[in-house]
Order: C-alpha cells, then structure tokens, then sequence
C-alpha cells in the first residue's frame, strides 16, 4: 500500500500557542497550481487536509505560503550516528515516567522531549572547558533532518502521551483498555506520526500502533520501575535505537540527542540517573 500520495506535500507553519508547546506545526496539504499567485517572493497556493493536531480536514481551506515552508521536498541529511554527554551531569538519562504517579505520569515527563534515555548533545563546545565528555554511540539513529522535524516528533510525542495518560488513569483491567482504544479512535494521532515520518519515507500502521499501545499500557501498569515513553516503544518498533539531529532544537544538553539504550552508558560513564 502506498502511504504517500503524489500531490500530498508537508507545509510548516510558525506558531506561537501555548497549548501545543512547540514553535510550529508541520500540516499535511495539497497543492493547488491553478490560483498560487505570483509575488516577488515565491508563493504556492495549498488545501489543508490535516489540523494542527492531526485531525483530517474535509471542508475547502485554501491559503498562500512561502515556497520555502514545503518541508517535503528538502534534502534528506544523515549525521553522524553518535552525540556528547557531560560525565559530570546529575541528570545524563532523563525523560521517564513514574508509574507511581497517579495524576500526570506521562504529559507531566516532558512536553518537548524526543524520548527517554541517555541525552546529550550533538556537537561538542568549541570554547576550552574543564568539562569532560564522553561520546555515546547510536545504533541506527533516526536523524531528525531540522527544527521543524523535531517540533513534529514533539507535537506527535506529546498527543501520544495524552492519549495513554488517559488510558492508563481510567482503566485498570485489559477488557478496559481494549475497549477505550475501540471507543476512542487514533486517527489523529497515526497522522501526526505519518508528518514525522514522511520526509525519511518511514510509515507505521495504525494497526501496529493499537499493537503499542496495548503493549505500553501493559508494562506501565506491570511495573514499579521508571517507564520509558511511548515515543520509545514506536521508534523502536521501527528499528531506531535513538534520535540525533543537528539543529537548534536538538543540540542543546537540557534535551538534546537521544539514545534509547540507557544501560549502556559509556565505560568512563558508572551511573545511570534516573
């Protein structure tokens, strides 16, 4: 089945909302050749066929952007598949949910991060410093291409973990949760990973999804232990053992670059934080 349609194309959106906690939102649409006007600055008309959040749009909605927020059709850029951590840091895992927590314990984690495990940056600072880093080795990371890719794994991560906090708060027994996500459609949410996922041309079932879903549920209410988010459970289902990108959004310490394999932290490295 072909997931990606010949006149779909990925447009950015800047934005300022504080309920979405992100700096833009990257939209599904079409492209509508017939009426883009013509301007001094490149210009293409488009249809809207997804919301903000994920939800399909059936209704005409036509508007002008810049040709240069078409996110699809930019150059894909592989990095280096390792990043830098400060031995010294008290916090060098870090995005993990409590499942003792029994009010927010997933959308209180984080509201932008790209999912639990050992964080970090990508490039090492130029400026000399006492400071001693250790480079931590990604098997098969998946390369968030710029900041408009990471504000869309964010946005994707965060309406993943509204979803499950629900689940996981009004439900205790497995008749339960199935019958939730039965009532309880995740279109919205399948969309939002598809716009993560287009441009690497990556794609996961909604199927597969529910699959996790029930999966994560599961292990959350199993377990005493730190919960890894569900963000780690979808990206390693699709064979990435982390995230690492270059950008303004992922090449900062407080939440960077990161490997899904927190155990095996680097030698000169002897605790994982939690």
């Amino acid at each position: 089945m072909d997931h990606f349609l010949n006149d779909e194309i990925l447009i950015y959106q800047e934005l300022k909302d504080p309920e979405l906690y992100v700096d833009g939102v990257t939209r599904l649409a079409t492209l509508i050749p017939s009426i883009s006007p013509e301007t001094e600055i490149p210009m293409i008309t488009v249809q809207f066929v997804s919301s903000l959040v994920g939800d399909m749009i059936t209704e005409e909605q036509y508007i002008s952007v810049e040709v240069k927020d078409i996110i699809s059709i930019r150059k894909i850029r592989n990095f280096e598949n390792k990043f830098y951590i400060d031995q010294n840091s008290k916090e060098i895992t870090r995005f993990f949910a409590d499942p003792k927590n029994k009010k927010d314990p997933l959308t209180s984690v984080s509201y932008t991060s790209l999912g639990s495990g050992i964080v970090g940056k990508y490039e090492k600072p130029t400026i000399p410093t006492k400071t001693k880093y250790s480079a931590v080795m990604v098997e098969n990371p998946y390369f968030l291409q710029d900041d408009e890719h990471s504000n869309s794994f964010s946005l994707a991560s965060y309406y993943t973990n509204v979803y499950l906090e629900n689940v996981i708060l009004l439900t205790t027994k497995n008749s339960e949760v199935k019958e939730y996500l039965r009532e309880n459609p995740i279109d919205s949410i399948c969309v939002l990973w598809k716009i993560v996922l287009y441009r690497t041309k990556h794609y996961i079932e909604k199927q597969n999804l529910y699959n996790l879903f029930e999966l994560y549920i599961s292990d959350f209410q199993n377990s005493d232990e730190p919960m890894e988010l569900p963000c780690n459970y979808i990206m390693k289902f699709l064979g990435f053992r982390g995230v690492i990108g270059a950008d303004e959004r992922t090449n900062r310490w407080e939440n960077g670059c990161i490997s899904f394999d927190f155990h095996n932290l680097p030698k000169k490295v002897s605790k994982v934080r939690y």
